[in-house]
């Protein structure tokens, strides 16, 4: 059945020690992880979810700079209007390691103002 829907745009922030970047011969680094999204109900039933993997060449003049500031995407997604709570995880695909976190809606007010600024 058709349901109404909530847009969002979440800016990722990843450490940079936190990811694998292998560098190949020709000093291109490599970054692949994955980032998912899931939205769940107040019951705590999966209501949606998705996930897309972002592979990126990194030219080795832009290294210290994904060092320093670490390695940023953003993902824009929508999710049922029921939706209680977003689970957001990154999973970085050379070493394996994962991050998740979960947030509750709807953003209280001041989250909401910070949130549309960005």
């Amino acid at each position: 059945t058709p349901s109404s829907m909530q847009q969002y745009e979440v800016q990722y922030g990843v450490l940079a020690k936190q990811l694998a970047l292998p560098k190949s011969a020709n000093g291109v680094y490599h970054s692949d992880f994955s980032m998912a999204v899931l939205a769940f109900n107040e019951d705590g039933d999966t209501l949606w979810g998705t996930k897309a993997q972002l592979k990126d060449d990194i030219p080795a003049s832009k290294i210290d700079n994904i060092r320093k500031d670490g390695f940023q995407a953003a993902q824009t997604f929508s999710v049922p209007l029921d939706t209680a709570v977003l689970r957001f995880v990154v999973r970085d695909e050379h070493s394996g390691r994962i991050g998740s976190m979960e947030v509750r809606l709807p953003l209280p007010p001041d989250q909401q103002k910070d949130a549309s600024v960005r």
